[in-house]
């Protein structure tokens, strides 16, 4: 009976360490990957639409959809070419439209905002159409793509200008 128990509490000091080792390693796991991300903390990525790209402007007109919270009642007030500034939900990955406003934000206060130009709204204002500058090192990428092709582009945290609004633009499924 006593070495039962002696074995039982081997075992258990054994697990005990692994459970502790696997714990540290994680903590460790976390901190690395907190610091690989902080090259980025200064931009996010966001997806879209391809609408249309016309190549000889850099132009890319793109849709995205609204977040069934945003509200849309100032989109009755945009017209076609107007500045606005996107707001995206999340806080690392802006996964759908939280807002529209019209005009440019420079306070962007820890939250996605981007410059762009208003094309309009599609399905009952439930999709935002809209146009941003591409840099010329994507055009090759985005003209190889047809409508309703998906894309990921990145956005400094501290674009206010139209032309600062994409830093670098991809196909949706291209990683590289």
């Amino acid at each position: 009976m006593a070495s039962n128990l002696a074995k039982m509490k081997d075992k258990l000091i054994g697990l005990s360490i692994v459970g502790v080792l696997l714990l540290v390693h994680a903590a460790y796991s976390q901190e690395a990957y907190a610091q690989g991300s902080a090259d980025s903390g200064n931009q996010y990525e966001w997806s879209a639409e391809l609408v249309s790209f016309d190549q000889s402007s850099g132009i890319a007109t793109l849709k995205a959809r609204m977040d069934a919270r945003a509200d849309r009642s100032v989109l009755a007030e945009l017209s076609e070419g107007d500045e606005i500034t996107i707001t995206w939900t999340g806080l690392t990955w802006g996964a759908g439209i939280a807002a529209v406003s019209r005009g440019s934000s420079a306070d962007s206060k820890g939250r996605l905002h981007m410059p762009a130009e208003f094309v309009g709204s599609e399905m009952d204002d439930i999709y935002l159409v809209f146009r941003v500058p591409v840099p010329q090192g994507a055009a090759s990428k985005l003209s190889a793509l047809k409508s309703g092709d998906w894309v990921t582009a990145t956005t400094p945290r501290d674009a206010t200008r139209l032309e600062q609004a994409v830093s670098g633009i991809r196909p949706y499924n291209d990683v590289s």
